[in-house]
């Protein structure tokens, strides 16, 4: 957490839901995202027969191919109460 708070170049650090984050690990440079958009569409492809390797291969130089990509939105960080 020190790197977090200490590092500018760090503006934002970029973690998936598949392991909770404990309230006194979360930090408010961490972005929590859901992997529930993409589970779904890999097994509605495997039930269609559509390949899955697009969805597992990260391209950074072009664009997701399909027309139907579904955009994945920061899940809100538990607060303590």
């Amino acid at each position: 957490m020190e790197i977090l708070d200490t590092d500018d170049r760090i503006g934002k650090l970029v973690v998936t839901n598949t392991i909770p984050i404990p309230l006194e690990k979360q930090h408010p440079k961490i972005v929590v995202m859901s992997v529930a958009p993409l589970l779904a569409e890999i097994i509605e492809r495997v039930h269609e027969g559509v390949s899955i390797s697009e969805k597992l291969i990260l391209s950074i130089t072009t664009p997701p191919t399909t027309s139907r990509r579904m955009s994945a939105k920061p899940l809100p960080l538990r607060t303590k109460e």
